[in-house]
């Protein structure tokens, strides 16, 4: 049936400190046993989504409490002070090492100085699929979207890292690898080279829901935006899921009437048209 009707992803958007209410939805699913498969996520929702996808459904009962995660959401509890001057020395506010560090719990590490799974590792353990984006630093560099198929060594917490890097709080980072030899020793290897670091995925590929229907057959996706920025590219002139327009049923149902409907169709759409080009043409990607 999954082959005719595709598959369902669950998509976390970024969004900083907004991206926190991705638990609650997480949750949700969890407790009432919908929680699909393929996740993504990106920034703020890859630390999400990583949690998910690295334990098992009884270790995510037990995860999900605010006093199990409270502890570990602690990336920015650096003094101002500290990061003011940090900045001025390194034009950056936080330690990359620090933060990889701290990720690593997120990633399904069981034990402090312990290094979290990789992509192969967290989907032969739990089954389900963990995506999280990342843009490439150098301009002009098409995005990416890390998997168990596409890089299956790279450990989750260097991803998650590379997702969540943004300018002025911490520089573009490398992937980290897992290489295991004959002999079965296990060492951790940077992927070097100025055209492999990687910074916020939200810059070009916050939701990747084409990605996801190409790669893994998704036709139906939950999608959790917390970015406050994008409520102005949505219009639903005759109400929503939720909040419907049930006014003046004999003329349309048009929230505000036809003419202020309309007016507000034509400014929207014109605004989208305009910064569509501006994407088109980079613009601020090549600011940044």
């Amino acid at each position: 049936m999954k082959s005719h009707y595709g598959a369902t992803a669950l998509c976390l958007s970024g969004g900083a400190g907004i991206g926190h209410y991705h638990w609650g939805v997480v949750k949700a699913l969890v407790c009432s046993g919908y929680l699909p498969k393929i996740i993504s996520g990106t920034s703020s929702g890859a630390i999400i989504a990583a949690v998910v996808c690295t334990r098992s459904d009884d270790e995510l009962q037990s995860t999900l409490q605010a006093e199990v995660l409270l502890p570990h959401l602690n990336c920015f509890d650096a003094p101002w002070i500290d990061r003011i001057k940090r900045y001025f020395k390194c034009r950056a506010m936080f330690d990359q090492d620090v933060w990889l560090e701290k990720l690593q719990w997120f990633a399904g590490a069981d034990g402090f100085e312990k290094i979290g799974l990789t992509f192969k590792e967290a989907y032969e353990k739990t089954g389900r699929i963990l995506n999280i984006t990342a843009t490439n630093a150098r301009k002009h560099s098409p995005p990416l979207c890390l998997n168990y198929l596409s890089t299956p060594n790279v450990t989750i917490a260097s991803a998650v890292l590379a997702s969540s890097v943004v300018p002025g709080l911490i520089h573009p980072v490398h992937l980290i690898e897992k290489i295991v030899n004959k002999d079965g020793q296990i060492s951790y290897s940077s992927l070097d080279g100025e055209g492999l670091k990687y910074r916020d995925g939200s810059f070009e590929n916050d939701i990747p829901l084409n990605y996801l229907s190409e790669v893994f057959g998704c036709s139906y996706f939950l999608v959790s935006q917390t970015n406050p920025h994008i409520i102005p590219f949505f219009f639903n002139a005759r109400g929503q899921g939720g909040l419907p327009s049930g006014w003046r049923l004999h003329g349309g149902a048009y929230r505000g009437g036809f003419l202020l409907a309309a007016m507000k169709l034509i400014l929207k759409e014109d605004m989208k048209k305009k910064l569509t080009s501006i994407g088109n043409v980079r613009f601020i990607t090549c600011c940044l």
